[in-house]
């Protein structure tokens, strides 16, 4: 196995064997050293491979969205809703891991997430610094509470919400 392919499985394990953990305790309950007894690992490979355990739900949020960001059209990126779409789609999917986020109190690791590729940019004026900003507090506002409400509705449904005229 190359240095490289040895890396990527050991931080797999890691991460596998955290959210087996994760699972069953609360985040602060769960140790390095039982992390790493789980994966089947030394200490040294967890802290050559991340800095946290908060490291770790970092870089499965980043594994997730670069697998959605991949299967995501580039020609999406020109209509927005159709990427909003597939980006509610994707969480769907994952239900099960961006509930456990949200019910543990992680979701602002989602929002950190969104902001890396939709935020605001230094080099951007402020008048699109604050539209940026203003799109993506608002879009994770919406996806917060879908989650917060147990992502009752399909993807179509969301689009919808945002299309439904509100009734008086």
């Amino acid at each position: 196995m190359k240095n490289k392919d040895k890396a990527s499985y050991v931080k797999e394990e890691i991460a596998r064997a955290f959210f087996r953990l994760f699972e069953e305790k609360d985040f602060p309950e769960i140790s390095i050293k039982e992390i790493t007894i789980k994966a089947q690992v030394s200490r040294v490979s967890f802290y050559r491979n991340f800095t946290s355990k908060e490291d770790i739900l970092r870089y499965y949020i980043q594994q997730k969205m670069s697998k959605w960001r991949h299967t995501t059209d580039l020609v999406k990126a020109s209509n927005f809703k159709l990427v909003i779409a597939d980006l509610f789609e994707h969480y769907k999917q994952h239900s099960e891991f961006y509930l456990l986020l949200y019910k543990r109190g992680f979701s602002y690791l989602i929002l950190e997430d969104i902001q890396a590729v939709w935020g605001a940019r230094e080099n951007q004026t402020n008048k699109n610094a604050y539209v940026y900003a203003y799109l993506t507090y608002g879009l994770f506002g919406w996806i917060n509470e879908w989650f917060a409400r147990g992502m009752q509705e399909s993807t179509e449904g969301i689009l919808g919400l945002f299309e439904e005229k509100d009734e008086k």
